[in-house]
């Protein structure tokens, strides 16, 4: 479910707003719809890492208000500020075992893979024990110009964890028209607070509901006792922080013709995109490891990942577009793995795909 939300309308300038919100952090989560956008991949920042607190699209089940304010000549002011369940953290948990000879016996070796990062809030319950803030605040000082603040903070560790720890996220973005020329950004960054004690607390407690395998085992076999965390896909980090810029020159294509791209249709256009983005990861946690029940390493690390993308859309008529587009990706690391949840390149530091997409609205 990706929204379910409903509004009263008192005037102009004050709405109640109730459901499932989408939450205005940036601009492209509240404006997500496929069909709104040229390139078929939506950003790193928004889902492809993500640095929103949850992937996009993201809603909450929440409460607020919104409403435009007309400043005259100075332009238009809209704000929305909802209270919300907000995200929290959620991990699966994966133990394998492995056996080889010693000349002790049989020495089992225990090691664990986590996917563990936060989510989107339930619906039918609040988790956190409290409820999240966040807001957005756009000026318009012209037609063809946005420009917006936005931001969001709660906790976001569920009370099975112990301790709660603030969350928090702060977005800029805009939009700019300049004759044919569309100029569209967005940067976010979203700090978690005391990571470190948060995994800590996480696999302590994980292992605490695993079956003890120190000491003698049965049969001549005895058991390791050190055991490793192996955190899979794209896992917490202390701050990520990104941006995506995006240039856009949409060509009106001549009607009355019969040509391929112009039969039948009332407004066909290409619009041809191109789009640069980064993602800054400050101090990502990549392991953990014990020797009985004391943790006495946590590995963490500074990466960078970028991704550069050109892409053509064919729209038809409004609401539809058909896509192509091709990206380059690359990081500063060993490896893209762990640092997307769209990319399984092994040990490729760098990755080129070609997409192909279709979206609509009825």
């Amino acid at each position: 479910l990706e929204q379910a939300w409903a509004r009263y309308r008192l005037t102009e300038a004050l709405n109640l707003d109730f459901g499932a919100l989408l939450v205005p952090v940036g601009r492209f989560n509240i404006n997500h719809d496929d069909n709104q956008w040229i390139l078929p991949r939506r950003s790193l920042v928004d889902r492809g890492v993500p640095v929103l607190p949850a992937k996009a699209a993201w809603a909450e089940l929440g409460a607020g208000v919104s409403g435009a304010l007309d400043l005259g000549t100075a332009g238009r002011l809209a704000y929305r500020l909802y209270a919300v369940n907000g995200v929290a953290l959620d991990f699966e948990l994966e133990e394998v075992l492995k056996a080889k000879p010693e000349d002790e016996g049989t020495e089992l070796e225990s090691k664990f893979e986590a996917s563990f990062g936060p989510q989107r809030g339930p619906f039918d319950g609040n988790v956190n024990d409290n409820l999240s803030i966040t807001g957005r605040l756009a000026w318009q000082p012209a037609p063809a110009h946005e420009i917006a603040v936005s931001g969001y903070v709660g906790n976001y560790v569920p009370d099975a964890l112990g301790k709660g720890r603030t969350l928090w996220s702060l977005g800029l973005d805009g939009l700019s028209r300049f004759g044919g020329l569309e100029f569209e950004y967005e940067a976010v960054t979203t700090h978690f607070g005391a990571v470190a004690d948060v995994a800590a607390q996480f696999a302590a407690r994980a292992l605490s509901k695993e079956r003890a395998i120190e000491g003698p085992v049965e049969d001549g076999a005895f058991a390791k006792h050190e055991v490793e965390f192996t955190l899979s896909k794209n896992v917490m980090a202390k701050q990520k922080t990104g941006y995506w810029v995006e240039l856009r020159y949409p060509i009106a294509l001549t009607t009355g013709d019969d040509g391929l791209l112009t039969r039948g249709f009332s407004n066909p256009r290409l619009i041809p995109t191109l789009r640069f983005e980064q993602v800054f990861f400050d101090d990502q946690l990549t392991g953990i490891s014990f020797d009985g029940n004391a943790i006495t390493a946590l590995s963490t690390r500074d990466a960078r990942i970028g991704r550069a993308t050109a892409g053509l859309g064919f729209v038809p008529r409004p609401g539809w577009v058909f896509q192509i587009a091709g990206e380059y990706t690359w990081t500063n690391q060993p490896s893209l793995a762990g640092l997307t949840n769209f990319l399984d390149v092994g040990g490729r530091d760098d990755s080129f795909a070609l997409l192909l997409g279709v979206a609509f609205g009825f």
